[in-house]
């Protein structure tokens, strides 16, 4: 698939809405808005699918690769109010304090030792996972959710027996 575009972009940015997450497999898909009038086809056609009542999807019929994305409703931007700017800002610092405190954790104790404390953030994942995106993890989370804990507790019993072996008299 190829395309042109004759006219100069007018916005770029990331979107992380659940449509745009199951559209592309991805948790933030980047994009460019164009004038419609600027953009053709060059070469292939694409397949075409209504993703939701007011958006349709272009895609690459032979890999499936998702390309085009249009609205048959107008986009209306939001100015953030000052309590969403605040609670962004206050939401950024713990953030950054929370990552802080974890690399401060693993400077001072094992990954063994850290590691069932920070698998922790996927019972959180599931607990705000209503709020946020109004319904049930996916088969797709859950299993994601279930190989990084059997892959931790792999690790960890690993480590733990090694530490038992090198604790042996003769060791």
């Amino acid at each position: 698939m190829r395309f042109r575009v004759t006219a100069p972009l007018l916005d770029s940015g990331y979107c992380h809405c659940r449509m745009c997450q199951q559209n592309s497999g991805a948790p933030v898909v980047a994009w460019v808005t164009f004038p419609a009038a600027s953009f053709s086809w060059i070469s292939g056609e694409p397949g075409t699918y209504a993703s939701s009542a007011h958006a349709r999807r272009k895609f690459c019929a032979t890999r499936g690769s998702y390309l085009v994305f249009t609205s048959t409703e107008p986009f209306a931007e939001v100015t953030p109010s000052l309590i969403d700017c605040l609670l962004l800002a206050a939401r950024s610092l713990a953030c950054a304090l929370s990552q802080f405190l974890v690399f401060e954790a693993l400077r001072r104790a094992s990954g063994s030792t850290i590691a069932p404390l920070e698998f922790t953030s996927l019972a959180w994942a599931f607990i705000i996972q209503y709020p946020i995106w109004g319904g049930p993890p996916d088969a797709f989370v859950l299993l994601g959710a279930l190989l990084i804990r059997a892959s931790g507790l792999i690790i960890i019993s690993m480590e733990w027996r090694a530490r038992a072996v090198s604790r042996l008299p003769g060791a």
